[in-house]
């Protein structure tokens, strides 16, 4: 409809006089304020803010939602551990892996003679402190006798005596393999005939120079000593907390490590027998019983309870024995290499019992009956899952892959889920699987192992405290291996834990918990601290921002941390395109405005906070809040004002529409809940009356003049 007067529009299809011209209006409100975050850091009346400050909620959260993730972030290396005081996460130090000296120690040429009847012996041609603990072999040849065969012994001196016999033919040569005790500062062997005119020929002393390889899955702290099996070798930590001493060689690859008050037991797998050592570091082999051979074993109830690679379980009474005897005590219902851990924990009467961790599930071991019950903790079979075991303040927590789950007995056994699969989950750039857990005081540490994710992601440590997950260490390259792990107190309060290249230790505290209360904190050179995408709760709509303000101590030149920002997932691989917007190097607050002043406008926006220091490793900057100011764009409405004259009657389409008719259908258009349309030149608009305001006079009639505004909304 085309309105053909200037002095008219018409208005849900009723042709109105007006008194005065239309006069267009911006009807667009400003949109409220809010403050996601800490709201005492924020002091703009007029723009919105979300404030970076408390992250003690911990990572994996991608994808912020406002109204709960305020103390979230999605990923960083960076400690976040404390409300105000962000800084770079602990200094890792590695020491390389130990690297046994090959020993040559030659033949013995005084033992190449005929011999009577009786012993006879030789002493090394040399000795050196590095062949203690070391394994080698004696062999020697029976040239001839007046008899068949003849006896050969090796008698072990200093340290501890070890006797090792074997039997011989005419032309044979005996070989006898062993460990020389690591006290010992000599070595005799001792050769013993039987008969009288026996010769012996070609005796020698060789070692095995096995290669150390760089795994080390088993850590363990005995006696006040930290041990480490590294492949066959038995080291320990030394005096000055730097280096490895070589303790005992063993003949398979030691598999697990545990230990009660005055013995450690050292498992090495299905193909040997276990040893046990004293706390005087004198290992001996057990031998002469059925079911020693062990891959995985605990100390419960003051026996060992242990297991073969096929979850076939024996009780040992007496473990510390030579000769112990071993009890059937139950077979895993799971295949060959499925049990992955063992740990104590109580049942529903608050009793310790033993738990297995397994590939598919959780078992419990019912020591009465000797058998192995499934629990209600069950998942589908996974090579990594029940790697990670670990029993923290009340509660036992299982892996399988990145889940964790938490199991908690009372009356009935609860579960619940509170792994890296959460939320958002892991950054593919840091995925992997867990294959350790590591009981710590305040938290417990989870070590995540990136070769199950493919080649191009990172290993690393996170923890754990009940609130959330955080990182502490990332390695240097990708596809790492990374093995084993403990918290101990031996030398200084340390987190150790294993990877390819070697064992690497941080320092934990236990008092005075932030790192800033500790002068002699060490730091890491660099960390990333990464925010969720934040869309101020409003996904669809436009938001405009305006400035970061950083608050920040400790800042100098060196101590820095460069603030980038990046908007509306155009990326979202973690490590690309990134905006800096400025280096904050000075204590105290920082801003940074958007877009010359002018504004970034953004539907989602992230921000990249990253750390730097110095050489000076116990220097760090502390972030203690940052606040971004921004403001809501909503969407521009037009509307307009116009004065329509009730006050006589106005003829339209060739009637007459009296002062009444006229403001009953300007009522009717007001209270409609559908649009009207509205023209006032060649264009239609579709409104909504948003006030009408009039002036009448007293009496009976209705005429008078009412102030119309109507806003477009299509």
């Amino acid at each position: 409809m085309v309105v053909f007067k200037g002095q008219e529009v018409n208005l849900n299809s009723i042709r109105y006089p007006i008194t005065s011209q239309v006069q267009p209006i911006l009807a667009s409100k400003f949109a409220e304020k809010q403050t996601i975050g800490d709201y005492t850091k924020d002091s703009d009346p007029y723009s919105s803010s979300w404030v970076i400050s408390d992250l003690r909620g911990g990572m994996l959260v991608e994808e912020m939602e406002e109204s709960k993730d305020a103390n979230r972030y999605h990923w960083g290396n960076v400690d976040t551990r404390f409300n105000g005081e962000i800084t770079l996460a602990p200094l890792t130090t590695m020491i390389a892996y130990p690297a046994p000296p090959s020993l040559s120690p030659g033949g013995i040429s005084s033992l190449n003679a005929y011999w009577a009847l009786g012993s006879h012996s030789a002493t090394a041609t040399t000795w050196a402190s590095t062949w203690a603990g070391r394994r080698f072999t004696f062999s020697a040849k029976l040239a001839s006798s007046d008899t068949q065969t003849a006896t050969l012994y090796i008698m072990i001196v200093a340290g501890g005596v070890n006797f090792t016999s074997t039997t011989v033919a005419i032309g044979e040569t005996a070989t006898i393999t062993a460990t020389i005790p690591s006290s010992s500062t000599s070595l005799t062997c001792t050769v013993v005939l039987g008969v009288e005119n026996g010769t012996v020929s070609e005796a020698a002393i060789s070692a095995t120079n096995t290669a150390i390889g760089t795994t080390c899955n088993n850590m363990h702290e005995f006696n006040a000593v930290l041990y480490y099996g590294i492949g066959s070798y038995l080291y320990k930590l030394n005096g000055t907390g730097d280096g490895f001493s070589l303790v005992y060689e063993a003949p398979a690859a030691i598999t697990a490590l545990f230990s009660n008050s005055t013995n450690m037991f050292i498992f090495l797998g299905d193909s040997a027998q276990y040893l046990y050592m004293a706390t005087t570091e004198l290992c001996t082999p057990t031998t002469n019983a059925s079911g020693l051979n062990a891959t995985k074993g605990i100390y419960w109830d003051s026996k060992v309870f242990k297991s073969d690679s096929a979850g076939v379980f024996y009780r040992l009474d007496s473990p510390a024995t030579a000769t112990p005897s071993a009890v059937a005590s139950g077979t895993l219902p799971v295949a060959d290499n499925d049990l992955q851990e063992l740990r104590i924990y109580h049942d529903a009467n608050g009793d310790d019992i033993v738990y297995a961790a397994t590939k598919v599930g959780l078992y419990v071991h019912d020591y009465a009956n000797g058998i192995f019950l499934e629990t209600s903790l069950l998942y589908p079979a996974q090579s990594t899952a029940g790697a990670g075991m670990v029993t923290w303040r009340d509660s036992l927590y299982v892996s399988a892959g990145t889940v964790v789950f938490k199991y908690l007995v009372t009356n009935f056994a609860e579960i619940g889920s509170i792994g890296l699969d959460n939320d958002d989950g892991l950054p593919a750039l840091y995925s992997g699987q867990i294959v350790k857990f590591v009981q710590g005081q305040s938290e417990f540490f989870a070590l995540v192992d990136s070769t199950h994710e493919g080649t191009t992601s990172y290993t690393q440590v996170l923890s754990y405290d009940g609130r959330g997950w955080r990182v502490y260490y990332v390695d240097a390259a990708v596809n790492k291996n990374i093995y084993g792990g403990i918290v101990s107190s031996v030398y200084a309060y340390r987190l150790w834990f294993s990877t390819n290249d070697g064992i690497y230790w941080m320092s934990i505290h236990t008092h005075f918990m932030k790192p800033k209360k500790h002068s002699a904190h060490t730091y890491l050179a660099s960390g990333a601290l990464i925010t969720p995408w934040f869309d101020g709760d409003w996904q669809v709509g436009s938001k405009n921002a305006i400035r970061l303000s950083v608050s920040a101590r400790d800042m100098t030149t060196t101590e820095t941390i460069i603030v980038k920002y990046r908007i509306n997932h155009a990326t979202t691989a973690i490590g690309a395109t990134w905006t800096t917007l400025g280096t904050v190097n000075t204590t105290g607050l920082t801003s940074f405005n958007f877009g010359s002043s002018l504004g970034v406008l953004f539907r989602a926006i992230q921000f990249r906070f990253e750390f730097a220091r110095t050489t000076t490793n116990t220097l760090s900057p502390v972030l203690e809040y940052a606040t971004l100011a921004y403001e809501k764009v909503l969407p521009k409405r037009w509307g307009w004002q116009f004065t329509v004259d009730c006050s006589k009657s106005y003829p339209a389409d060739g009637a007459a529409l009296s002062p009444d008719q006229l403001l009953d259908d300007l009522i009717t258009a007001t209270e409609t809940e559908l649009l009207v349309p509205f023209e006032f030149d060649e264009t239609t608009y579709y409104v909504r009356i948003a006030s009408v305001q009039g002036q009448r006079l007293a009496g009976e009639g209705r005429q008078g003049q009412y102030q119309v505004t109507v806003v477009e909304i299509i």
